[in-house]
């Protein structure tokens, strides 16, 4: 097969054929500059013009025709009439009326709208549309947005070493102590700018545990890390007027109890023991506790301290280094009864504990990644945060308002948790230090109930100032929180029963004995499952 194609053209299409030769150079234009017209021109370093990049449209406006309206009265007092009825002849509109009353369909329309009227009626005696039934209500307060602000930046001369514990004097004076590795600074803030009061320096060991006393503000306690008690006065002097021997471990933390003398202290020790001592006689402990766990073999080192006379002057709670919390009670008539219950959930050592100000059977609990709420009458958390981005070091309770607390993290962030409004997630975060945070302390009484003081590991300590939302109680907010309290503790108590049950039926179903336990009939679900699923939700 051939395949070809023809290109025909003329040959004067193709135009001239090229003819190149080598010749001299020939001018044929030569355009001279008019001198005039250069010496007018002016050089612009730049031009500024303005554009309309947009499409030019116009307006119109078209009125409608205009319609003629009248209005016109129409008399319809006494209905429409026939015409052979005269409506001004009483004696007519008598027979009519007579006539109408008798007919059949007149009487069965006159039933019908009867009960609609009187439906009608019924609602209008009972619901007084222009009744004001919220007048007694008060209006809500226009609360600005949460916030907290920075008041002053307190930082000893000479020290950049981490703040371990803060405490604020019992008393109404303004008056914090911080607590170094080296000193405690007594910080004076009621007169001019914060300065410092006194310093008090422990003779040897770094110090781990700080509390003023609740009866005499003057006086403080402390711990060190070679488990040695020390006992400071601030009116004589900056060394300790007294202290214990020197123990085989640190001490972790400490509090003053509630005695007829007011000088006794509990402290724990991270070997995993709970002493209490006179303040008077440091020579003996007069008691001492060796902590047990069932559910972790070896003793458990404290790290942390409860305690609430509200709960009851003998009652107690220690938190342990590997993240649970033992509630115990003092008057038990054994050592192995005093240890009365275990709580577990955390993964890490206990940071901070705290029981509620107004609801004494639940506490707070700080360690790992969130802060839990417990209830005394189960052993899961009824509350837990979800977990933050660094490890949270601090919290407590506010002395103030029932639904708030305030947590601190590793990398240096304060959150407040309104649980009564949200539980999934903080009502305010804000951004304190660029160190970890390391305390927190909230001034007793009433006297300062906006502040707030937080210590950095640089040594810094923030003085905070809440607004006015964090620090006033809304109406009904105490009664709120107890009843999301409630329902957490409520919710658990269900959980463990439905998890017993299935477990009893599992026992049953191989053939073990169990007694007389009663178990209701199978629900098709695996409630134990059900029960771990659902703990795993943060409210």
């Amino acid at each position: 097969m051939e395949i070809s194609h023809q290109y025909i053209k003329q040959r004067k299409d193709f135009g001239r054929h090229p003819s190149f030769r080598n010749g001299p150079i020939q001018v044929f234009v030569d355009q001279r500059p008019d001198e005039e017209l250069a010496a007018l021109w002016v050089p612009v370093s730049h031009v500024t013009r303005g554009t309309q990049s947009g499409p030019s449209m116009s307006e119109h406006e078209v009125n409608t025709v205009v319609l003629q309206t009248v209005s016109q009265a129409v008399d319809a007092t006494l209905g429409r009439w026939p015409k052979d009825v005269d409506p001004t002849d009483a004696q007519q509109v008598a027979r009519f009326r007579k006539k109408m009353e008798k007919d059949e369909d007149y009487i069965r329309c006159t039933v019908r709208l009867g009960a609609v009227v009187e439906e009608l009626i019924k609602e209008n005696n009972a619901l007084d549309i222009y009744e004001e039934y919220f007048a007694d209500v008060p209006p809500l307060a226009e609360l600005d947005p949460p916030s907290i602000a920075s008041l002053a930046t307190l930082l000893p001369e000479g020290t950049g070493e981490p703040v371990v514990r803060l405490s604020w004097r019992p008393d109404a004076a303004a008056c914090l102590a911080v607590a170094g590795a080296s000193r405690v600074s007594l910080w004076d803030l009621d007169a001019g700018p914060p300065r410092v009061a006194a310093a008090l320096l422990p003779p040897s060991a770094p110090l781990t545990a700080l509390a003023h006393s609740p009866r005499d503000g003057a006086t403080l306690c402390a711990g060190q890390a070679n488990g040695q008690l020390l006992v400071f006065d601030a009116r004589r002097g900056p060394g300790a007027v007294a202290a214990t021997a020197p123990g085989r471990s640190r001490l972790a933390h400490l509090l003053w109890t509630q005695s007829k003398t007011g000088s006794e202290v509990m402290a724990c020790t991270g070997e995993g023991s709970v002493e209490w001592w006179d303040v008077r006689a440091l020579g003996t402990a007069l008691e001492t506790l060796p902590l047990r766990d069932p559910g972790f073999g070896a003793r458990p080192s404290a790290t942390v301290l409860e305690y609430s006379a509200a709960a009851g002057p003998t009652r107690f709670m220690v938190g342990t280094g590997q993240g649970t919390i033992l509630a115990g009670n003092r008057r038990a008539k054994s050592q192995d009864d005093k240890i009365t219950a275990s709580f577990a959930g955390h993964h890490g050592h206990i940071t901070a504990l705290q029981r509620h100000p107004a609801f004494p059977k639940f506490f707070l609990s700080c360690g790992d990644w969130s802060a839990r709420v417990w209830s005394e009458d189960v052993g899961h958390a009824v509350m837990a945060t979800p977990y933050a981005p660094g490890y949270v070091t601090a919290g407590a309770w506010s002395p103030t308002r029932a639904g708030l607390a305030l947590t601190l993290d590793g990398g240096g962030r304060l959150a407040a948790w309104d649980w009564v409004h949200r539980q999934d997630a903080p009502a305010l975060e804000v951004p304190v230090s660029k160190h970890g945070l390391t305390a927190l302390a909230f001034p007793p009484g009433t006297g300062h109930p906006s502040l707030v003081a937080v210590a950095a590991a640089d040594g810094c300590t923030h003085l905070l100032q809440l607004c006015e939302g964090l620090v006033t109680q809304g109406s009904g907010e105490k009664a709120a929180m107890g009843a999301v309290l409630d329902r957490g503790n409520n919710r658990e108590k269900h959980l463990e029963k439905a998890a017993r049950d299935a477990k009893l039926r599992g026992r049953r179903a191989v053939g073990e004995d169990v007694g007389d336990q009663s178990l209701p009939a199978a629900t098709g679900r695996n409630d134990s499952l059900a029960a771990s699923e659902f703990r795993e939700v943060s409210f």
